[in-house]
Parts: C-alpha cells; structure tokens; sequence
C-alpha cells in the first residue's frame, strides 16, 4: 500500500488543474435574487443620496455579482448623471444599494 505522501506525488502533475477547480468553485457560489425595493425604501435611499458629498463617509449594502456585500468608507467620486458613486475604490450605482446610512459628512 502507497503512504499518502507517495500517492500525492503521483498525483502532482494535476496540480495545473486548480485554477480550473478554483474557477468551478466561484461558478457553484450562492446566486441570490436582487430584491425589489418598496416605493418607501427607494425614498428614504434616495433622501440620504442628496445629502452625501464627497468624502462623507458612509456604510451601506448593495448588490454585486449575485450577492449583497456591505462597505464602509468616503465617497471618492459622485456621478450623478450615471447615477452612482466610488467608495474605497468600488463603483457602486445608485440601484444596487440596498440600505445607506451616513456615519459622518
């Protein structure tokens, strides 16, 4: 019978194969539905964006990728053509966000 360290030796040249394994992982990640707002909640988020200037900071979830994600940090950049904003580097647009509170303006 083969010790583990010797089995593993035959199987190194696989080795390559984990960035293929890796990017089957992210595809089998969680999908969650983005979800659909009130008319109260895209209130109360659109009030607190008209307060929000640069370098406020703030905390909020918004939708990325098939999931909710929370951030904190300032506001980099404000585009209120395109409708949305940089924080710490991340563009986040207006309809992803999901909840914003203001820490400090």
């Amino acid at each position: 019978m083969l010790s583990r360290i010797e089995r593993a030796k035959r199987f190194l040249p696989f080795a390559a194969l984990s960035p293929l394994a890796i990017a089957i992982r992210e595809k089998e990640k969680e999908y969650i539905p983005k979800l659909e707002l009130s008319e109260d909640m895209q209130l109360e988020i659109s009030n607190v964006l008209q307060m929000i200037k640069v370098n406020t900071k703030v905390s909020l979830i918004y939708y990325f990728e098939g999931r909710y994600e929370k951030l904190e940090g300032n506001v980099e950049k404000i585009n209120n053509t395109v409708k949305y904003f940089i924080v710490n580097g991340k563009k986040i647009f207006f309809v992803d966000i999901l909840k914003i509170n203001i820490i400090y303006v």
